[in-house]
């Protein structure tokens, strides 16, 4: 997903619908298990059955329906002309949710669906269809190594001379690697570096259970590096704080686990994998520099840091106040930059500040196409209603970490930590707006809940 620059145009998110619906339906289909701990013979398995009685799937469904009403009846209809575009009044039922009647291509109901059927389709394919452990290594493992080459693109971009012969994924003012806003790739990359750590924490605490000479966790501690420097390249002021805070939890997790359960390693194998992964990193660091990421954080305190911190203020506050006018049922999924316009009076220093500002790169046509608040967004598109049925999606996930959490399971508890990092994130940006931040995320919580009831089953 992420190569498709971020899967942020409609044809890439059109594609991962498509793929994402073909695992659930391959997923679905019964199958037969050679294996099951237990058991003597094979055991025929009929995935479907499993998927009517998970209460996440109804409220997933109700959600996708909820959402499908209000692209049904519009109270609103985007109209336009060869300059200019406008919204025309439209008779809606009222006790009913209603939307906005707009194109694909420029957001609407429709489109939402597609960003969000995919990723929960893609968890739900993961959560049925695959019952080894080793194929849900594989798939981390995948994950991470593909993060690290969009890390390398973007590295490519920042210092070397290539730039001019990256053709499509040349860099420009917002983007990093092949995502179009650098806030999205740092999201997206903290969630690879939690994949990373979780994986290296877990190879090497099994690897003292076992009492193993060695593990590959120096090989994913040196990954997670790399994706935590693709993380301060990418010049995303929110992904470094976020990035700093997940990795700092997850190193005074480490290091509890470790004086808690006293593991001893080996003197000589501690000194070298210090020694090795210490000069590594060193020679790796010495080549990066780091001016512009220091030249981001200054700019916080000249007009374009204030420009950014009064930009997504006057979005949460507009967000809010179609939240009020419409409690119940929203204004509509995809909504919030076809009724911006009609707030616009309300906020003239947006007009004044932003709006007609020859620097002001993040509006197109005069609109303000997102909130920079995705929980103030989603509750003015979709009203209470709505919402309720989104965070009670979320609660079950947080809820089903928090239970294999206390397990000690490692790739659960750094998926927890990325999980809330990216929450608080989606309060000063729009995150979870973006397929392939929203995709890695729920691919995340599947695999790591579902790694972590396999290891706890008996073998």
């Amino acid at each position: 997903m992420p190569w498709t620059f971020g899967t942020m145009r409609e044809t890439g998110q059109l594609a991962a619908l498509g793929l994402s619906t073909a695992a659930l339906i391959v997923a679905l289909l019964p199958r037969q298990l050679e294996h099951v701990p237990g058991m003597l013979g094979p055991v025929q398995t009929r995935p479907w059955r499993l998927v009517t009685r998970l209460p996440l799937v109804w409220i997933g469904l109700v959600l996708c329906g909820y959402v499908a009403v209000q692209g049904l009846n519009p109270a609103w209809a985007y109209q336009q002309s060869t300059t200019e575009w406008w919204l025309e009044k439209r008779e809606a039922i009222a006790w009913l949710p209603s939307g906005v009647d707009a194109p694909f291509a420029r957001m609407n109901a429709w489109r939402t669906l597609v960003i969000w059927a995919s990723p929960f389709f893609a968890g739900c394919a993961l959560w049925l269809g695959i019952t080894r452990r080793k194929t849900l290594q594989t798939l981390a493992v995948v994950f991470v190594l593909n993060a690290v080459c969009v890390t390398a693109l973007g590295m490519a971009q920042r210092m070397t001379d290539l730039n001019a012969h990256l053709g499509p994924f040349a860099s420009g003012p917002r983007n990093f690697a092949s995502f179009l806003y650098r806030n999205h790739a740092a999201a997206y990359l903290i969630v690879a570096f939690a994949i990373a750590a979780g994986l290296g924490a877990r190879h090497y605490f099994r690897g003292q259970d076992v009492k193993a000479h060695s593990t590959p966790a120096p090989v994913f501690a040196f990954l997670a590096m790399i994706l935590a420097t693709g993380i301060l390249l990418s010049l995303s002021r929110l992904g470094v704080v976020f990035g700093a805070t997940t990795a700092v939890c997850l190193v005074l997790w480490f290091g509890f686990k470790m004086w808690r359960q006293k593991y001893r390693s080996s003197p000589w194998l501690m000194i070298v994998t210090l020694v090795v992964l210490s000069g590594s990193g060193a020679a790796f660091l010495s080549v990066i520099d780091y001016a512009p990421v220091a030249a981001r954080f200054d700019s916080l305190q000249g007009s374009e840091g204030d420009g950014s911190l009064r930009l997504r203020i006057l979005g949460g506050e507009m967000a809010r106040r179609m939240f009020v006018d419409a409690p119940l049922w929203g204004i509509g999924a995809g909504g919030f930059r076809h009724i911006e316009p009609l707030y616009n009076p309300e906020f003239p220093a947006l007009t004044q500040d932003f709006l007609f500002s020859t620097s002001a790169y993040w509006f197109q046509k005069y609109v303000m196409r997102d909130a920079h608040n995705d929980h103030l967004q989603l509750l003015a598109e979709l009203g209470l209603m709505g919402g309720l049925l989104v965070y009670s999606i979320l609660a079950w996930g947080l809820a089903g970490l928090s239970r294999r959490t206390r397990r000690q399971h490692p790739l659960c508890v750094s998926t927890l930590v990325a999980t809330l990092a990216l929450l608080v994130f989606a309060v000063f940006d729009f995150p979870f707006l973006n397929p392939a931040v929203l995709g890695s995320l729920t691919l995340l919580i599947a695999l790591s809940c579902r790694w972590a009831d396999l290891e706890s089953r008996p073998s």
